[in-house]
């Protein structure tokens, strides 16, 4: 049966429709899973159980279903009143449940009728004549069109969810009256003013309301559409936070020799459970810090990062500790995984992976921060993402990569993650003090604290990094001969020389790493050193215009010839600022282009 309302038209593989009434049931099964994992707070319940229900009544409108849908038995056939489905909705929303006149009544109305934002909702916000006022007034002065959308309601639902006319909404718009009086808007500067009626606690609840709903009304069509998605999928549970726990420490107790005396576990003690910034030398494991504190903190971990090539990295990392729950969100996501497969994904696994990480149905989510941090500004949709805060453990590294502008909304981000009742973790090697201080001062101004952990800094950890010589820094400077503006006939000062010493470094048995600043200064050195090592001495190139597929090759072959751990014979990498926060390298010599601080201690963590 097709149903006498239809919620989907049938697809072009030869999905049959979904009729209204099973895509209220779909979304009241995967509420409920949510529900029982503890995801969705308790007095979210009642109200987002309401909005379910009567979420999507709106597409009883003839326009809908005949005109967008393209069900073309359906009756009535007057498909004059072209009104979005979710506005169309409110008229249907029983009169007391609650009340729209009252605040909760209003949030409930918000987040029914702005489930799917639209820019034309400006036309029925700003107006008095607008469609939904037509369509009111139809309702109010017409019984028969009336009564037909009911009885199709009433036969379509048939006790799945109560049916009525709300009288008094319809008949407060078919006079003229304000539409954002009833649903505030929940977007844009320009409506503020009707927003600040609300008070803190209500507008939590408002965000937690309408974005459980979205994540619900995603996942349930995300189900109808791949046919193969159970509602238990639609949040998967994580590792138990004592495995997680043992198989990291089992880690870190490999890489320091098998001591039972690792730093993480000592800053653990002071940071459990709390919000945190920890500085601490790149290269020292910071990421297998941040899932212990994770594992902790709440039950979904996301791990921001600003590049995308560490977001591969660092995801294929967790992956191996956390058996195949971690997902991954970046620009081009779907390629990478495309390009791990076979070796790592099947293609259906590597869809999956990008499927679920899009529904923020993973445990474990490794992303780059533009898929997350813009959502400080509140554009549409920003409730589906908010409404996961009370359960999320936010980790951020590199925050020095982010140039101010974006850092203040890093910034905001984290506050806000910290205001919904989830937990912050900032870790980096570099950290600017504006960075530091703005963000102490936010999470201190919500009455919480951020503990401060700097290795550089404090006993014991500062007397163990003093006695660690981690480097010996020595400085070259080339004079160019016959140059123009400091710059030899080649563009490279002093090429030939400094590539000498490079290969002579190489030819003692070492792995060596070079880190250009362009693309162009990269190329150059990897030609020459090609030409003084004649062959006897491998040299490898890696830069950012090489095309994802070939860069992912490399990546994979240059974590087994530069990778903790590796032996064998001596080689060369150059490179470019793709390093810095990438690969995890470890070469014997590193020769650099001079570069801003922050990067310089990047490039020497890779030694």
């Amino acid at each position: 049966m097709d149903g006498v309302i239809w919620a989907k038209s049938p697809s072009k593989d030869g999905r049959p429709p979904v009729s209204l009434a099973q895509h209220i049931r779909d979304l009241q099964e995967v509420y409920r899973i949510l529900a029982q994992k503890g995801l969705i707070p308790p007095d979210t319940h009642s109200d987002l159980e309401r909005a379910i229900r009567h979420h999507d009544l709106g597409k009883v409108l003839p326009y809908f279903q005949i005109v967008q849908l393209g069900h073309l038995q359906y009756h009535p056939e007057d498909f004059r009143h072209n009104v979005p489905h979710a506005l169309a909705s409110l008229l249907f929303i029983p009169e007391d449940k609650p009340s729209i006149h009252t605040p909760e009544g209003k949030i409930l109305a918000a987040a029914v009728a702005y489930h799917h934002w639209r820019e034309r909702y400006d036309l029925f916000l700003k107006h008095r004549d607008h469609p939904l006022r037509e369509l009111a007034q139809k309702l109010a002065e017409d019984a028969d069109f009336r009564e037909a959308l009911l009885e199709n309601l009433r036969k379509e639902l048939s006790g799945t969810a109560p049916v009525e006319w709300n009288k008094s909404l319809s008949r407060y718009l078919a006079r003229g009256g304000n539409l954002y009086e009833i649903a505030p808007p929940p977007y844009r500067l320009y409506w503020q003013p009707v927003r600040a009626q609300f008070s803190e606690p209500l507008v939590r609840k408002w965000i937690l309301l309408a974005g459980w709903l979205q994540r619900v009304d995603h996942f349930a069509s995300f189900m109808e559409e791949e046919g193969d998605i159970q509602p238990q999928d639609a949040f998967r549970e994580g590792m138990r936070p004592a495995v997680l726990v043992t198989r990291v420490e089992e880690a870190l107790r490999s890489q320091a020799g098998g001591t039972l005396d690792f730093w993480q576990k000592e800053i653990l003690q002071n940071i459990r459970g709390k919000n945190a910034l920890v500085v601490a030398p790149t290269g020292m494991g910071k990421t297998e810090l941040g899932l212990l504190w994770a594992a902790h903190a709440g039950k979904q971990m996301i791990y921001a990062l600003p590049l995308r090539v560490a977001t591969e990295q660092i995801f294929l990392r967790i992956q191996g500790y956390v058996q195949g729950n971690a997902g991954i969100l970046h620009g081009d996501a779907d390629l990478f995984l495309e390009d791990q497969r076979p070796e790592r994904f099947t293609e259906q696994e590597a869809h999956r992976v990008l499927d679920f990480s899009r529904q923020l149905a993973l445990p474990y989510l490794v992303a780059t921060g533009d898929q997350f941090f813009p959502y400080a500004l509140r554009p549409p949709g920003f409730e589906r993402v908010y409404a996961g805060f009370p359960h999320t453990a936010l980790v951020m590294d590199e925050v020095q990569a982010y140039d101010p502008m974006a850092a203040a909304i890093v910034v905001k981000y984290a506050g806000d993650v910290v205001r919904m009742g989830g937990k912050v973790l900032v870790i980096t090697a570099t950290l600017p003090a504006f960075v530091r201080d703005a963000l102490k001062e936010r999470i201190t101004r919500l009455q919480e604290n951020l503990a401060v952990v700097n290795l550089f800094e404090e006993e014991p950890h500062r007397s163990r990094l003093d006695r660690l010589i981690r480097h010996r820094v020595a400085f070259r400077v080339w004079q160019a001969s016959g140059t123009k503006r400091g710059r030899s006939s080649k563009g490279v000062p002093g090429l030939e020389k400094v590539a000498a010493e490079i290969a002579e470094q190489a030819r003692s048995g070492k792995k060596v790493l070079v880190v250009c600043n362009t693309v162009a200064r990269a190329r150059a050195m990897f030609a020459s050193l090609c030409q003084e090592t004649e062959g006897d001495v491998p040299v490898y190139l890696l830069h950012s215009k090489f095309t994802r597929r070939y860069r992912a090759v490399m990546e994979r072959r240059l974590a087994r010839l530069f990778g903790y751990g590796s032996r064998g014979m001596a080689r060369i990498l150059v490179a470019t600022q793709v390093v810095e926060a990438s690969l995890d390298l470890d070469a014997d010599v590193l020769f650099t282009e001079a570069a801003p601080m922050d990067a310089l201690v990047q490039r020497m963590g890779r030694v």
